[in-house]
């Protein structure tokens, strides 16, 4: 990390590993702001040229769930390759921080896998990634992403012994010899990924087993292409995956205040922790100053993960900040048997999730009967959910719009919340862990 004119351009701010390709920084662009990884590679690495092909290879993936490639730096004894830095925890960091994945999540990581492998090995590209291991898949928003293309060949290119990083517990037969390297290879990488995740699955969906079986090659039954195997777990997770203990979602939005909506969220949140003694997420969708002037102390940071939005992680209650409604579908199954969505003052109705209730925040008073049935209307139709009212007349809104709220049918705790002083203190007390 020598030379003037790469520090002129970067920050480096950490060093995010040191391997036998050589060491993988994270930078900051002092111009743009922006986050970059910078792949150091010593030209005094035999495999020094296999090792910058990475660049070139993946210069010709677009996809989202590959990274960019913003630059090539060539200096007298290194080549840095300047490369997309993507948020979110490793596969294997994600798993020990859940302990455990849903039926469904394990279908969807599956599929996801299945997609990038497709799109590598696409006629126009050929391109075999082989290192597949949980190590090298992010997790983002329940999105993933393959990183650490140094291991990767094209498919019309000769393969050369020695010169294949694949890690062991994940390698075909074929990487640890001179063997043929195909699209099989990558599908076997696949294979032993899926047969990790099923180790922390505690209900297996009928059939997949099998799928595993067939990427690690059971004999008669070899898949031979990614699109083979998606097909097959589309099949599976066609079938309703039932769970004993499916999650319940639950919508906030405040009437008059975005404020006055987190803070009725974050005291529903509470509530279902201390009643069903279960672990609850709360999605911020907000982007108030309330969620932004948390303090978080460093060992904070450092569990729950700075790159992942996570804010609070701690007492059985998850709270993540700035979380797009549109991508909500994304945050089911995560193993919380509560989930609670902060709106701020937008209509929940608009975003696609089977919420158990939906709560609207703000007191009623005899002057602002008309801006409630403004927010009330549009639920007439929605026969599985239910409002609760927090402050104000209770009578009033019990004889305004019992219609539509169906108020006697909620627990009494739900149409009383207060936003009095000692609870916000226990809301501060919670969030900044004081």
């Amino acid at each position: 990390m020598q030379s003037n004119e790469l520090l002129n351009k970067y920050q480096i701010l950490q060093l995010l590993h040191r391997g036998i390709g050589g060491d993988v920084w994270l930078a900051e662009h002092k111009t743009l702001g922006c986050k970059r990884v910078l792949k150091v590679i010593e030209k005094s690495n035999p495999h020094h040229e296999l090792l910058a092909r990475e660049a070139k290879i993946l210069q010709q993936c677009q996809h989202s769930s590959i990274p960019i490639i913003y630059d090539i730096l060539e200096f007298d004894t290194q080549t840095y390759i300047v490369e997309e830095f993507i948020q979110g925890e490793n596969l294997k960091q994600y798993i020990n921080r859940q302990r455990s994945i849903s039926a469904s999540l394990l279908l969807d990581f599956s599929i996801q896998l299945c997609d990038i492998l497709t799109f590598l090995h696409h006629p126009a590209r050929n391109i075999l990634h082989l290192d597949l291991k949980p190590e090298n898949i992010l997790v983002r928003n329940h999105n993933l992403k393959l990183i650490d293309f140094g291991s990767a060949i094209c498919r019309n290119q000769p393969n050369e012994a020695g010169v294949i990083f694949g890690t062991p517990a994940y390698c075909a037969p074929e990487m640890k010899t001179t063997g043929r390297l195909t699209e099989q290879t990558d599908i076997y990488c696949m294979g032993k990924c899926m047969e990790y995740l099923v180790h922390y699955t505690p209900k297996t969906p009928k059939g997949y087993r099998n799928i595993v079986s067939r990427c690690l090659r059971k004999k008669g039954k070899e898949y031979t292409a990614a699109e083979q195997i998606r097909k097959d777990l589309e099949k599976i997770s066609r079938r309703k995956v039932k769970e004993k203990n499916p999650e319940k979602w639950y919508a906030v939005t405040g009437v008059f205040s975005e404020e006055e909506g987190s803070m009725a969220a974050l005291q529903l949140a509470m509530y279902l922790r201390d009643r069903y003694k279960k672990p609850v997420l709360y999605l911020d969708c907000t982007g108030n100053h309330l969620m932004e002037q948390l303090e978080h102390s460093e060992k904070e940071k450092k569990e729950s993960g700075e790159n992942n939005n996570f804010v609070l992680e701690r007492g059985n209650i998850t709270v993540v900040k700035r979380v797009v409604p549109q991508e909500l579908g994304g945050w089911h199954d995560r193993g919380f048997a509560h989930v609670v969505v902060c709106f701020g003052k937008e209509n929940p109705l608009r975003y696609d999730c089977p919420y158990h209730f939906c709560l609207y925040a703000g007191a009623v008073t005899e002057f602002n009967l008309d801006l409630w049935r403004t927010a009330l209307l549009p639920m007439r139709r929605e026969k599985n959910m239910a409002v609760a009212l927090t402050g104000g007349d209770f009578f009033l809104a019990k004889r305004e719009f019992g219609s539509i709220c169906r108020i006697k049918k909620l627990p009494a705790y739900f149409c009383a919340f207060g936003q009095s002083k000692p609870f916000k203190r226990q809301i501060k007390v919670l969030l900044n862990n004081k």
